[in-house]
């Protein structure tokens, strides 16, 4: 099983919607895909994957469910709906490991997983104990937005965990055939000053705000394509 780990440190760029279409993609290309969303506070899986499935617990484990599209998913989303979940410090380090061990995923290629924003518990012990994963970072095309996805770039590297590089999301707008660019085109100096290396530029497409995400051929997922290409590629040479 490989393992592909989405972060960000900045909430709102889509890494969650990224991480979603990676799912989708790999499971169109053939794989089995299991989806972990580790957003505790904050999970949307649920939302991009609405099911009236639940988690099952078995004596091997907590089962996840499987979704429509044919990837096996877990999110606590499912489980607490819109009600909060007020937990901090060890409390979160702790559910993120129990998460980790005792989901069985059975016989999968990929689990992708979907951390939440910040550089805190949840994102230690995630990389900890998933200390052979492929790491991306998700990020709008801002210098406000890379600035703070840096940090998180500089938190992984510091535990050990050289990240592969960066996908920028919403970078452009087509209308009437021009690319608009939502945050100009200075994200490329940027990134190259901080040394990230850009793995992918995705559009902003309005259509991806229905519910559930279903693959289209548009050119936000044609991009998509493109970056499960790259993924699987440099996951066989890891």
């Amino acid at each position: 099983m490989k393992i592909v780990i989405f972060a960000s440190g900045k909430g709102g760029v889509g890494k969650s919607l990224v991480s979603a279409s990676t799912a989708i993609e790999l499971k169109r290309r053939g794989h089995e895909v299991g989806l972990l969303d580790l957003d505790l506070h904050g999970p949307t899986q649920h939302i991009l994957f609405p099911s009236s499935g639940r988690p099952e617990a078995t004596r091997e484990g907590l089962k996840p469910f499987l979704s429509p599209q044919g990837v096996k998913l877990f999110s606590l989303g499912y489980i607490f709906k819109d009600s909060p979940l007020p937990i901090k410090g060890k409390e979160k380090y702790g559910m993120v490991q129990d998460l980790t061990w005792l989901l069985d995923w059975g016989d999968i290629d990929y689990l992708i997983v979907d951390l939440p924003p910040g550089t805190g518990d949840e994102h230690l012990a995630c990389i900890r104990a998933f200390k052979t994963a492929s790491l991306y970072l998700v990020s709008l095309p801002s210098l406000h937005s890379i600035s703070v996805v840096h940090r998180a770039y500089s938190l992984f590297r510091d535990e050990g965990h050289n990240p592969e590089g960066v996908i920028l999301n919403m970078c452009w707008l087509k209308i009437d055939g021009r690319k608009i660019y939502l945050f100009g085109k200075e994200y490329k100096k940027a990134l190259k000053e901080r040394g990230m290396e850009i793995v992918a530029e995705l559009p902003f497409d309005p259509l991806l705000s229905k519910t559930p995400l279903k693959r289209s051929n548009s050119g936000y997922w044609r991009r998509i394509s493109k970056l499960v290409a790259e993924i699987i590629a440099r996951a066989n040479r890891s």
